[in-house]
């Protein structure tokens, strides 16, 4: 059965559940055999994330097997104490095609805390004629009204655009994985996840397009039953409760690897 989103008919207040990926300590993960058919130049994704425990020594959050793709890393942060115990960063999201591997937006602005929840809005646009691609990630902490930016106009790629990415890895042997991989694994937990290509890079330095996905106080404002509030067109991947398996959007479900059960917090808490 889907499971629908629950909206308030009185306050226009929106509730969500989340999905408790334990890679690291159970080998937990989503798994997929490409993101979609369709190879294109864009893609945009989000997503709700809390990191409940310190993960030191691991990183690892949508792993491409052979780095095809989107990636996005989550990795111990040196906050200048010398004290990684308390602190994670978002290394960046690396994205590659057809032989060309993925490029790293570097660090955040900031760290992000164990143990809160995170709105990440990121996207890609390799489209441009005989330019690098531009890509962006904003971050905003739940109970936050300004979310922080880092945005790579000239990323470490020594090719210029335009570059079709290889979303149906054509090249075979590729697995995606949420969660558990061969090289990165942390426990996690995550909800509101949105994922669109080939042609969708939402300009996320719009605050206009940021409330559509997370409000003043930093909780998430639901796109809709499949995901469409955002665009205006149903996205590829829509788990708003952070359930792979049932989500709905356009594109095949992933499969589970190991018991995932919901987690006992929520970012719209």
């Amino acid at each position: 059965m889907t499971q629908m989103m629950i909206k308030s008919p009185l306050n226009g207040s929106y509730s969500t559940r989340a999905k408790a990926i334990n890679a690291l300590t159970e080998s937990q993960s989503y798994e997929k055999s490409k993101y979609w058919d369709d190879n294109g130049t864009k893609v945009t994704f989000a997503m709700f994330l809390r990191v409940p425990v310190a993960n030191a020594g691991t990183d690892g959050l949508i792993i491409p097997t052979s780095s095809r793709g989107l990636i996005l890393r989550i990795k111990d942060w040196d906050d200048g104490n010398d004290d990684l115990s308390n602190q994670i960063d978002v290394l960046g999201i690396s994205f590659g095609a057809q032989g060309y591997f993925g490029t790293s937006l570097g660090r955040a602005t900031h760290g992000i805390a164990i143990g809160d929840w995170f709105a990440l809005m990121g996207s890609i646009d390799y489209s441009a004629v005989g330019v690098p691609p531009t890509i962006e990630l904003w971050t905003q902490k739940k109970g936050d009204s300004v979310a922080n930016s880092i945005k790579d106009p000239s990323p470490a790629i020594a090719v210029n655009g335009p570059i079709i990415m290889d979303f149906s890895f054509i090249t075979g042997g590729n697995v995606l994985k949420v969660g558990e991989s061969p090289q990165f694994d942390v426990d996690f937990e995550i909800a509101e996840v949105y994922l669109d290509g080939p042609d969708t890079a939402v300009d996320w330095s719009d605050s206009g397009e940021r409330l559509k996905y997370v409000n003043e106080e930093g909780k998430p404002v639901g796109l809709g039953d499949d995901g469409s509030d955002l665009t205006g067109s149903q996205p590829k991947i829509y788990a708003f409760n952070g359930d792979l398996v049932n989500h709905t959007g356009s594109e095949i479900a992933f499969t589970e690897n190991g018991t995932i059960e919901f987690a006992d917090t929520s970012p719209s808490d």
